[in-house]
């Protein structure tokens, strides 16, 4: 009896050269596919967790300064910053960092933060003055963990210039550049 798939079956089979060739690539296949859900999703979440979460006040900011941010990239909502009190070359670098290294990890599925990006960040003049917890704290040795505190030094920035008192914490820490 002839089942009405075995034409397309036969079909698709010849079209590999066969059924074993054919059932041969199916499982070369799934093993790309489980090799990579297999990777290492943890540090993949992390940069992604601390983007989302500087982005998150980064539109606090924006909205606290009444700027309408409706459907905006990440990289439209710094260049609205370039309008604001906390604007500096240093906080619009650090942010496009963080967005490079998020866009490296969403289109990029081996892809790991390397020393050579660590230290842009660690350059950067904003972290220059956090630095100090680099160095005393053996809780940040890998790159990701650096990565997660120089964002959280970030969204610290942002969320601080919230408040209208903020240009006294400011001028401190501009001070504290000059040291």
């Amino acid at each position: 009896m002839e089942y009405r798939t075995d034409k397309s079956m036969n079909e698709l089979f010849n079209a590999y050269g066969g059924k074993e060739k054919y059932h041969d690539f199916l499982a070369e296949q799934h093993k790309e596919v489980a090799n990579v859900f297999s990777q290492n999703f943890i540090n993949i979440g992390r940069i992604l967790r601390s983007h989302l979460y500087v982005e998150y006040f980064m539109i606090k900011y924006l909205e606290y300064n009444d700027i309408n941010i409706n459907n905006m990239s990440f990289h439209e909502k710094i260049n609205l910053l370039k309008n604001t009190a906390i604007y500096s070359n240093s906080l619009n670098e650090a942010l496009l960092i963080i967005n490079k290294l998020r866009n490296k990890t969403a289109h990029s599925l081996n892809y790991n933060i390397n020393n050579k990006e660590l230290q842009l960040l660690i350059n950067n003049s904003i972290i220059r003055k956090y630095f100090y917890l680099f160095e005393k704290n053996d809780k940040y040795n890998e790159a990701i963990e650096k990565y997660e505190l120089f964002s959280q030094f970030i969204a610290q920035e942002l969320n601080d210039a919230c408040n209208e008192k903020y240009y006294l914490q400011r001028k401190v820490h501009l001070d504290l550049l000059d040291l």
